[in-house]
């Protein structure tokens, strides 16, 4: 994925090199808040770097821990794992903490464009 040059930030490219990377995580809008038939939640939440090196990965209330360790990596606190049928309100709540923050993150990459760690 590249875009085009804004003039005050560079263009976006999909990581697709294994690297450390120092990373933004970008509040996702809550539109993009999916609610499933079992009743959790989910986002494609969006990390970029200076660069404008970004990735995407989805994190779910279904995958709890993940979730938290998300959180808590970006926040620099000690998170418990959102309730598996948290609203989407408060999904985009228990996300605030840590949406803005940068932290450095190890990514490996797949030949599929996944990416296998995050």
């Amino acid at each position: 994925m590249n875009t085009e040059n804004n003039n005050d930030r560079p263009a976006l490219t999909s990581i697709s090199t294994n690297g450390t990377y120092k990373l933004k995580l970008i509040k996702p809008k809550f539109e993009k808040v999916k609610v499933w038939e079992d009743g959790t939640c989910s986002a494609r939440l969006f990390f970029v770097d200076h660069n404008g090196f970004c990735l995407s990965k989805n994190f779910s209330t279904k995958y709890g821990k993940a979730l938290a360790m998300l959180v808590g990596k970006f926040s620099g606190k000690f998170t418990e794992e959102i309730r598996l049928d948290a609203t989407a309100a408060e999904y985009l709540q228990y996300l605030e903490p840590a949406c803005g923050q940068t932290i450095h993150v190890g990514v490996e990459c797949e030949a599929n464009g996944e990416y296998d760690r995050f």
